[in-house]
């Protein structure tokens, strides 16, 4: 028997899924079961030159999501997403706008309810 808490026997499942082997006592009275997780990534990486921010992915799911990306407080991105199984990797160059100083940027994948399934933000430091 495993340590309580202990996660492992981590693997692809066949619906494309994350699936571990989950040993939390508490819950399932010192059994262990098979957990699964969404696969899900971002893979966000933000630069900046001057005032124009660059955003590079490799975003993968398992699912249809919602794709949505917040760049300082106004400008923003979303759009639906088909499952992206193997993972796809991108940059999107943004215009040129009134950045100045420390720029956070949020990417997030979410169901259409508009749950979050993942999240991944960063912080850029544009020109003062």
């Amino acid at each position: 028997m495993d340590p309580p808490g202990y996660f492992g026997g981590i693997a692809a499942g066949p619906d494309g899924g994350i699936w571990f082997k989950n040993s939390l006592q508490e819950f399932r009275g010192g059994k262990n079961y098979v957990s699964r997780a969404p696969a899900c990534a971002l893979g966000l990486s933000a630069t900046i030159s001057g005032a124009a921010p660059d955003t590079k992915f490799d975003l993968g799911i398992d699912r249809p999501a919602h794709f949505s990306i917040l760049l300082g407080d106004a400008i923003g991105l979303g759009q639906s997403v088909p499952p992206v199984v193997l993972p796809r990797a991108f940059i999107l160059h943004w215009d040129a706008a009134a950045f100045s100083g420390d720029v956070p940027v949020k990417s997030e994948l979410s169901t259409s309810g508009g749950e979050a399934v993942c999240a991944e933000w960063t912080t850029v430091k544009a020109a003062q």
